[in-house]
């Protein structure tokens, strides 16, 4: 599963991708619905794919609670696309997906088999959200650089990446 990102009129708004025997498929929230295929998101979307390292580029993404954007850490910096940021979403058929959170709202949304769920309040502070961490990470640990990539739903999937 990738952290996708389309446009609906104008609005940013996060979901998820994945291979599908080498196309890309996606879902996205909108509303009280899925939106997917061709037909619902005509244009381009973007994912984000992990290539490099943090030494070539001095960052890497690391997932944490998304009440965790209060506390003041220069090192840290929120995911996000103008009011809309990823977050992994415990859904109600006991699956993680990828979702996202509109900070002007505070309401989180994630969808699949053609419908979407929501969470506010306390609860969705508590969701995952993907933070850029400007310091090195741990000792031991494999960063990979993580790009956004301009693709349509349906076309070849990404060879070289990794989630």
């Amino acid at each position: 599963m990738y952290i996708a990102l389309w446009y609906k009129h104008g609005k940013p708004i996060h979901g998820r991708a994945w291979n599908d025997n080498g196309g890309v498929q996606c879902s996205f929230p909108f509303n009280k619905v899925e939106l997917k295929g061709a037909k619902d998101l005509g244009g381009m979307i973007q994912i984000l794919t992990y290539k490099g390292d943090f030494d070539s580029l001095g960052y890497w993404y690391e997932w944490l609670p998304v009440k965790q954007r209060l506390v003041s850490e220069d090192h840290r910096q929120l995911v996000r696309c103008g009011q809309s940021t990823p977050v992994l979403v415990d859904c109600k058929d006991g699956q993680k997906r990828i979702g996202y959170l509109d900070l002007s709202t505070e309401i989180a949304l994630v969808s699949y088999n053609g419908k979407s769920e929501s969470l506010s309040g306390g609860p969705a502070q508590e969701l995952m959200a993907i933070y850029r961490n400007l310091r090195p990470p741990p000792t031991g640990i494999k960063i990979y650089e993580d790009l956004w990539g301009d693709l349509k739903y349906g076309d070849n999937f990404p060879k070289n990446v990794v989630p």
